[in-house]
């Protein structure tokens, strides 16, 4: 059942994608419109999974097996038996169908180096319609979906660690859920949120399909650069509004760039004119995404 959003939910979701965290009445008075309207509205779409507000981190912080990006390619007719064994892992964060060299692209959160040499050298290859498949190494996060980006390193207590994977699932909980969840007092909890917040450490972002707040194309373009232009590019790239994330990875390419556009024809000239000073580009693939299984880990 496809679903529709008048105008109230939009202003309201827009607010929302600028301010995760804001209150129903702040919310409403932004949006002009009585604070029960929007908690019955917005409560009602958290409700229907139609959005979620989750915590967001660099996953290269938490010191655990790292993050990889997998690249599959299917026997024939089996891309949608792959994508439902891809998604149905924990550890698989995201699954997208998509044009070009690859059938589908997943990226994976290790828990440990055990277990990603487990994934990449016997699980994955022996997912029933693997015909093919890349795997690169993430090295660093520049951009993610909440326009935060990540630069320096630092040491995390256990404590820290299960706070931030609490609030990767839901950032919108309560202290009082967390506080019992950690066993730990409510203003602890709080002054650790409010310093990895701080630090920049986690952020807040509004997980709702691009297609939904008017973003109808979605790519991933992967750019092999020369290493004098790689600093450039990277700064021009984290500029844009419409880059969902940037990443830069092991493998042929250096630049893995996820960005979102208004149509084909938008994506197409937004392409050119980010890219057309950069005379070190060697290469550029670019795949349309045609489907999501999965996203932030949670299955679409």
């Amino acid at each position: 059942m496809a679903i529709k959003l008048d105008a109230i939910d939009y202003k309201c979701i827009d607010v929302l994608l600028k301010q995760p965290l804001a209150t129903w009445r702040e919310v409403s008075e932004k949006v002009d419109v009585t604070e029960r309207t929007v908690a019955r509205r917005m409560q009602k779409l958290l409700d229907e999974k139609t959005f979620r507000v989750l915590g967001e981190t660099d996953p290269l912080i938490l010191k655990k097996g790292g993050v990889h990006h997998v690249w599959i390619k299917c026997q024939l007719g089996m891309v949608e038996q792959v994508a439902t064994s891809l998604k149905n892992m924990t550890c698989c964060k995201l699954t997208l169908s998509l044009t070009g060299s690859y059938d589908l692209f997943a990226e994976f959160h290790f828990d440990s180096y055990e277990e990603m040499l487990q994934y990449t050298f016997k699980i994955i290859p022996a997912i029933a319609g693997v015909q093919t498949y890349d795997n690169n190494a993430v090295l660093r996060h520049f951009k993610q979906a909440s326009n935060r980006y990540y630069h320096e390193e630092k040491f995390l207590t256990k404590e820290e660690q299960r706070l931030i994977e609490l609030l990767l699932q839901d950032g919108r909980a309560k202290i009082t859920e967390l506080s019992a969840a950690l066993n730990l007092s409510s203003p602890t909890v709080k002054g650790m949120i409010d310093q990895l917040t701080t630090d920049r450490i986690i952020s807040y972002k509004l997980d709702i399909e691009p297609m939904l707040i008017g973003f109808a194309t979605e790519a991933i373009i992967c750019l092999e650069v020369s290493p004098s232009e790689m600093p450039d590019l990277i700064e021009v790239l984290q500029a844009s509004p419409f880059t969902r994330s940037l990443f830069g990875t092991s493998g042929k390419a250096q630049v893995f760039w996820h960005v979102v556009h208004k149509d084909n024809h938008a994506l197409w000239d937004l392409v050119g004119d980010l890219l057309k000073e950069f005379k070190g580009i060697n290469h550029m693939n670019l795949n349309m995404v045609l489907h999501a299984y999965k996203r932030s880990g949670y299955i679409r």
